[in-house]
């Protein structure tokens, strides 16, 4: 009867010992975000364009990543936005607004865009890890999937 129970609590230490492994990987890459739409942690919104080698995403109207940010404090992002989207869809206009460890940043509205692409940059907190949201008023609802893309996030970088 001994034997027996010191077989099951060295497997059931095993098994939970295995656990805790797998945990620490997991908790590790979640924990170091990069400083790109590439390379940080997206939580949602950012839907991949599922062509091969590609950097940039399809955003929709709430989208967020958690990121790290370095000495300059800066964060800058490049958009693409479908001219007729922003003609017929937008009404001419969309608000966007930054979102920064649950502080607003910036609240932008582009109604120019040169080719379809805008920039924006805005201030961040200095060497740390910050959770960005990127909040947008008016998005594609002709999708068939029912995605309500808004645009194109075609680079993010946290500076």
């Amino acid at each position: 009867m001994t034997k027996i129970r010191t077989a099951l609590k060295g497997r059931r230490g095993g098994i939970i010992l295995c656990g805790l492994f797998i945990l620490s990987i997991v908790m590790t890459g979640c924990s170091n975000p990069g400083n790109s739409l590439d390379t940080g942690i997206v939580k949602k919104g950012f839907i991949t364009s599922g062509q091969p080698n590609a950097k940039w995403m399809y955003m929709d109207d709430d989208a967020v990543i958690l990121l790290k940010s370095g000495n300059e404090g800066k964060l800058y992002f490049k958009g693409l936005v479908d001219q007729n989207l922003l003609h017929s869809g937008f009404g001419d206009a969309f608000a966007m607004t930054f979102v920064v460890n649950g502080d607003p940043v910036k609240v932008i509205t582009i109604n120019k865009v040169y080719d379809g692409y805008f920039d924006v940059v805005c201030d961040i907190p200095k060497n740390t890890k910050i959770e960005l949201h990127i909040k947008v008023d008016k998005y594609d609802t002709s999708r068939k999937d029912g995605a309500r893309i808004s645009m194109i996030a075609y680079s993010l970088d946290a500076k």
